[in-house]
Parts: C-alpha cells; structure tokens; sequence
C-alpha cells in the first residue's frame, strides 16, 4: 500500500500541484494508494486516513520546532510525499524530488519558507527517506548538498496533452486577441522565472508582443504591477486549459528566459504543439532540450535576434504515455520498499 500526502491536489499550485495530480492519478491506477487527507482538506477522496489536524499547522510545527509532524499511516505502508514537506511516518518514506531552490537560492523565497524547507529536507535525509527525482540536474544537486541521501533515480514529469480541453469562454486566454504575432510564456510569477527580462526586452524593442501565463507568486509585487502596465506585454494571469491550448497552437514561438529550473514543464507542453521554444541556457534545460540552441541568460540583443527569426511550426513531440508513466512510478516508489 503507498500512502499518498494530497495537500497539493486542487489547489493550482503551477507545475508542482499539476505533478502531484499526474502522481496520485498513476498510482491510483494501480489500486494500491490510500489517501492521507487533512481537517482542513479534502474529503471526497476515498479510501483515506484523514489526519487529526490541519495541514497548515503542522507545517507550523516544524516551523517553531525543527521537527518533523508524524503522519497518521496504515501499517506497512509506504508513504509518498509529492514534494519536500515536513512530515514523517511509520516504514519506507519516498519524496518527488523537483528542486532545491530554497537551498541553492534563497533569496528567491520568503525567510519562512527556506527554514521550513531546510528543516523539512534535512530531516527526510535523517530519517531514511528516499528521493524519486524529476531531472538528473535535480538529482545532482541533492547528492552535492546531501551526498548521503538515498536517490531512486530520475522519472521526468508526466504532460498530459491539452489536446481535449474545451475553453470557457470567460477568462483572459479566451478573450485574447490572437489577430496579429504574439510570442507565449508560461510560468508561476516568481523571481527565478526571469519575467523582469521580458518586461525589458519588450520596453527595449516595442515590436514585440508577448502573452504571458501564469498565477501570481511570491516576491513578485513588483513584477506583476510591470507585467499588467508594460505595452506589449498581455498578462493572462491563471487560464483555462482550453484557452492554453489555443495559446500553444497559435503563439509564433515559445520563451523561457528562466534562471533556474528544475524540469519546465511548459516548455515540455509547446514542444508537444510543435512551437518552437527559445529558452535560456541553463543546466535542466541542457539536459532536456538537447537539441536546442540554449540562449545566454540577460542578453536582450541575442533574444532579440532569436525572436525575429521566421520559425516554422515542427512536428510535435511524442512524450510517454500516462501508462508509462504510471507504470514507471509504481515501480519506483515499490523499489523503495524493498531496499
């Protein structure tokens, strides 16, 4: 039986919480996942143990303590945790491994958040934990900084197509103006994302117009106010599937100045409608764009140059199937139990 932690299903957190659905999904497929649920969380999931408080205050706990909070577990079980948390449990513990930003870069999250998270990591090291990694790059940068925690390799993130999603109607992807060349980024509105270069290519080069994805995020007060007042910026804020699906089949290219990454699934999601991508040239992106011509991070005349070039729609990119996937990750998550 694999225990599942669901604080992140339903409650849009970017990619992270699109990953944790794609997770619970594939091992629900196997029959063999219960549901850890909270006071203050879901209730329709079934089967499920549902824990005697809420989530936000045993996160608390580790926060005031150091601690980890003690999950209510069925015996035997193994627990899987979508991200780094600070929870522990009874038997095998097995983290989905995206990155370790708050680590390596601080200054990109709110005091609270990198202490909850060192004290979260460290003490999954201390316990046994093992880590099931989205990317190799991210896999390096666990062992560097902890060379003795227990790594189960790489399982990339599963992109469920868009290819079915139907638009609402209302929001502001639906009600966009796709009558002249546009280019798209996607990406939760936070430092590491890099829209503040975006906001000044475009005030550099007022030619260009770029739709722009993606909920707000921390440190980004700033950023945002630029992002809904610069010209030729559209900022769509949080979209239907539907209207996303629009975006990716109709942008004239796909942008990702980012500075750190731990997998990008967005720019996964334009390969899949065969949009060309121009992205930074940084460790994950490296590994998984090969083929690409990475650009040089902060050069706005470089992207400029890339940008005007005439792309021409590729073939879409075939990613594994959601049962390959599934099956991936049951086996993953199983081969921790019995090391």
């Amino acid at each position: 039986m694999i225990a599942f932690e669901t604080g992140l299903l339903g409650v849009g957190h970017g990619g992270i919480g699109r990953e944790a659905i794609s997770l619970f999904a594939a091992l629900k497929q196997s029959d063999e996942v219960i549901a850890l649920t909270w006071r203050d969380g879901h209730s329709q999931l079934e089967p499920a143990v549902k824990q005697r408080i809420s989530r936000k205050l045993a996160m608390a706990f580790t926060y005031v303590t150091g601690r980890s909070w003690r999950l209510r577990t069925p015996s035997g079980s193994v627990l899987l945790l979508p991200q780094v948390l600070p929870f522990t449990g009874r038997g095998t513990i097995v983290v989905r491994l995206h990155d370790l930003f708050p680590l390596t870069n601080p200054e990109w999250f709110t005091d609270r958040s990198v202490k909850l998270f060192a004290h979260s990591l460290r003490n999954l090291v201390r316990n046994g934990a093992y880590f099931l990694c989205d990317s190799e790059t991210s896999e390096s940068e666990l062992l560097r900084l902890y060379p003795a925690a227990r790594s189960l390799g790489v399982v990339h993130c599963y992109i469920p197509p868009l290819k079915s999603a139907l638009e609402c109607g209302t929001c502001h992807g639906c009600t966009f103006d796709f009558s002249s060349k546009f280019f798209l980024s996607v990406g939760t509105v936070e430092p590491r994302k890099n829209y503040p270069f975006l906001i000044s290519l475009v005030r550099k080069y007022p030619q260009f117009r770029i739709a722009v994805v993606g909920r707000p995020g921390w440190k980004s007060e700033e950023t945002l106010h630029n992002l809904r007042t610069t010209p030729g910026i559209s900022y769509l804020e949080y979209i239907c599937d539907g209207a996303l699906k629009k975006l990716y089949s109709s942008a004239h290219a796909f942008l990702s100045p980012s500075l750190s990454e731990g997998f990008n699934i967005p720019a996964c999601e334009a390969e899949q409608f065969g949009l060309p991508v121009l992205l930074s040239d940084i460790a994950v992106h490296r590994e998984l764009h090969p083929e690409e011509e990475l650009l040089p991070l902060g050069d706005i005349d470089i992207w400029k140059s890339a940008m005007t070039i005439n792309f021409v729609k590729r073939e879409p990119k075939v990613f594994p199937t959601f049962e390959e996937y599934a099956a991936e990750i049951v086996k993953s998550v199983k081969s921790g139990s019995i090391r």
